[in-house]
């Protein structure tokens, strides 16, 4: 196994100092080198607009790309989530707009045929009130002609108090595709469920979707509550066309849609500096194996005795119908991505805050359900305030294209070897010995901030 870690802050913005977090990754499956991503990254002339991460080289160099719509100006543009397609070059994103007039989140779901170009992303739909797209895509052949299609899960607040949302395009490639959305909680909320909702997708027409249902809360004080519920995968069988879609898995306890993997789970919802400098409000992954779509895994967090961000691995061999005790338990962690490669072998990346006062980045490896792993630490740096919430942000991202795995984290930027122990290469401007960064006159010294990074595992 070899392990290849990038900045991706390029040369000609060797003095940014932004806090790029909330990162989004994803391989176009016909020709792995190209790779597009996204943060919390302004478009560095200040054009409305926000810009993508765009590499055409397989990860080694990075450029921004600023085709993804702004309302006002860059900064009202995060959250955004990519995907490519399947068997074409389509890429897809689902972002958010601060939209000052009506006091709101607008969501726009985008397409473009050509992430290298400078054409604007076109806006295929769009939503008012709304929180933390996650798109998912695949395509299928139709006929002689290939058909994209999109799975993009959300917290949409026009559906609570059953907010966990699947928005679906059966046709997102066409000139004027239809988009529909459906409710996927089926069981009565406290007011919401909490923000992440997951999709995974299998090429057999498997959809599967992850979130947290929320049955109980308590008030402490503005946002910080604590949340009490089930951790709910729902299943749809063919490609979310039937007439109540999400609905093919049902739970044995009371025959509702939505197998319950864990109950009773309580979130810890803090929207302030607590873990780390993070925030923290629950987090989930899901994945489904590549050859077989009866195997899939999910990852949440929750609050126990001995930390108020534990993360939790479980599996399912049998489609979700019956699940798996935890696989694997972390105290003080998030941030838990998991993909399958065409070997079989689970991957998982998670952020881990140590008694050192410091954030651990790790890629796992499994064959064998976490009998045995190989653990590679891709960065371990110091915790410094920058005054600025999400710390490491919300989620990272890690996927699988053929035998090797793709992804991308926030960390501190200090350039020192010893933080990144699997290694590094940086674009922007940096002096490893002094651990300096360095503006691009090539003198001038630039404080540290949180960059993103991407890797691979080959």
């Amino acid at each position: 196994m070899s392990i290849k870690v990038v900045n991706m802050v390029p040369k000609s913005l060797s003095g940014e100092r932004y806090h790029d977090r909330e990162t989004s990754l994803t391989v176009n499956a016909t020709n792995s080198l190209q790779i597009a991503a996204s943060a919390f990254t302004p478009e560095p002339s200040g054009r409305s607009l926000a810009p993508i991460y765009v590499s055409n080289d397989g990860g080694d160099t990075w450029i921004l790309n600023p085709i993804v719509p702004a309302l006002n100006s860059p900064g009202d543009t995060f959250d955004i989530s990519l995907c490519f397609s399947g068997k074409t070059s389509n890429l897809y994103a689902g972002i958010l707009l601060n939209d000052f007039v009506e006091g709101q989140t607008d969501l726009n779901i985008l397409r473009t045929d050509n992430y290298m170009s400078n054409n604007v992303m076109t806006v295929i739909a769009e939503k008012l009130d709304v929180d933390q797209p996650f798109i998912k895509a695949e395509s299928l052949l139709d006929g002689a002609s290939i058909k994209d299609r999109i799975y993009m899960a959300i917290n949409d607040f026009n559906n609570a108090p059953k907010t966990a949302t699947i928005y679906v395009s059966l046709d997102s490639a066409s000139a004027n595709p239809s988009v529909s959305s459906f409710s996927i909680e089926k069981r009565n909320t406290a007011g919401q469920n909490m923000p992440a909702v997951r999709p995974a997708i299998h090429s057999d027409g498997t959809v599967y979707a992850a979130f947290y249902g929320v049955r109980s809360r308590t008030p402490l004080n503005n946002r910080d509550s604590d949340y009490t519920g089930d951790v709910v995968v729902v299943r749809d069988d063919q490609w979310a066309t039937s007439l109540n879609p999400f609905s093919s898995l049902l739970d044995p306890g009371d025959n509702i849609a939505g197998r319950l993997v864990a109950s009773n789970v309580t979130v810890c919802w803090r929207n302030r500096a607590f873990l780390g400098q993070e925030r923290i409000g629950g987090d989930l992954a899901i994945t489904v194996h590549p050859k077989n779509s009866s195997i899939v895994y999910i990852a949440w967090t929750d609050k126990q005795p001995n930390s108020d961000s534990v993360l939790h691995i479980r599996s399912s061999k049998d489609r979700g119908k019956t699940w798996s005790s935890d696989l694997l338990t972390l105290p003080n962690s998030k941030n838990p991505s998991l993909a399958i490669n065409a070997d079989g072998i689970l991957g998982l990346l998670y952020q881990q805050f140590t008694d050192k006062n410091r954030w651990d980045t790790h890629f796992l490896s499994t064959k064998d359900d976490f009998h045995n792993t190989e653990d590679s630490i891709l960065a371990t740096v110091p915790v410094i305030s920058t005054g600025s919430l999400p710390y490491n942000g919300d989620y990272d991202m890690i996927v699988a294209v053929d035998k090797n795995f793709y992804g991308i984290f926030t960390a501190l930027n200090i350039p020192d070897l010893a933080n990144f122990p699997s290694g590094v290469s940086y674009q922007r401007n940096s002096d490893f010995t002094r651990h300096k960064l360095i503006d691009v006159d090539g003198m001038t010294e630039v404080p540290p901030s949180m960059d993103c990074f991407f890797f691979k595992v080959t």
